[in-house]
């Protein structure tokens, strides 16, 4: 997979929550149902998000580019 067709997303510190999740969470006596996706460090975390975010825009903008000039 290329650079261009890498998935983004602007989510990947939270987890994945569902129904059957949330109700699972009442008998979560532990405290340990959720896992989150971790980084090494806040620096790690703060690259990722970033990357992820500007990644996002360029999806979008060559989505909306692809719609303007397919028309054409």
């Amino acid at each position: 997979m290329g650079e261009e067709d890498k998935p983004y997303c602007t989510s990947f510190l939270f987890s994945d929550s569902s129904f059957l999740r949330g109700t699972g969470t009442v008998f979560n006596i532990w405290g340990n149902f959720s896992a989150f996706n971790y980084s090494r460090s806040s620096e790690e975390a703060d690259r990722r998000a970033l990357e992820c975010d500007w990644g996002m825009v360029h999806q979008d903008m060559k989505a909306a580019s692809d719609k303007v000039f397919a028309d054409k």
